[in-house]
């Protein structure tokens, strides 16, 4: 990208970003980019100093804070009042719940007509 005709032009141009080192980098993880800006956001307080986002070292405990975090911030961000298409989305929410409750229903169905159709245990007599 080009700067022309602003003032800080030159200045912006000589500068030389600087990378945090922080412990919660990783080197395999290419997709979560957007999830850890989101935390990055939540967390920095614009002290570089002993910053800390309470993210684990990248492995598998980094990846299910990931997961939790992902399904909160696309949770936050379907179901916000912003959103135009936030009332089919509750729509979907509220069907796969009924569709879950159903499946309940006739499964405690099933094994209440399983439970009948069982021979009865003899008690024992001492």
């Amino acid at each position: 990208m080009v700067l022309k005709n602003h003032s800080k032009a030159k200045d912006i141009a000589s500068l030389v970003p600087v990378r945090f080192e922080m412990k919660w980098r990783t080197e395999h993880n290419h997709v979560d980019c957007g999830v850890f800006v989101m935390r990055h956001m939540e967390h920095y307080q614009g002290v570089s100093k002993n910053w800390d986002c309470a993210l684990a070292t990248e492995g598998r405990v980094q990846q299910q804070q990931l997961e939790v975090l992902r399904t909160r911030y696309a949770h936050q961000i379907l179901l916000h009042e912003c959103n135009k298409q936030k009332h089919h989305v509750e729509f979907q929410i509220f069907e796969e719940h009924v569709k879950k409750i159903e499946l309940e229903k006739q499964k405690t169905k099933e094994k209440k007509q399983n439970d009948s159709k069982a021979p009865a245990k003899r008690q024992r007599h001492a």
